[in-house]
């Protein structure tokens, strides 16, 4: 099968196994086990709510920082 020009397969969604330290993360599918109650943080660069959490896929376990909109949306245990 010949792709169009333009045309780009989506890549697959990042695993724990492959997370490298102080490396951006753009997409990252695992089971949130449980959200740490949040915290509001003042500073220069941001302000708004922050919370702990750990999550796990297949791969392993990972601890988590979540910001802002994303500390509502996340969905632990689903």
């Amino acid at each position: 099968m010949k792709l169009q020009t333009g045309l780009h397969w989506p890549t697959p969604a990042n695993r724990i196994e492959n997370l490298r330290p102080n490396t951006p993360v753009r997409r990252l599918e695992l089971v949130v086990l449980r959200m740490y109650p949040q915290r509001m943080i003042v500073s220069s660069s941001y302000t708004g709510p922050v919370s702990a959490a750990c999550g796990r896929d297949e791969t392993g376990l990972v601890g988590l920082g979540v910001w802002s909109d994303q500390v509502k949306e996340a969905d632990v245990g689903g």
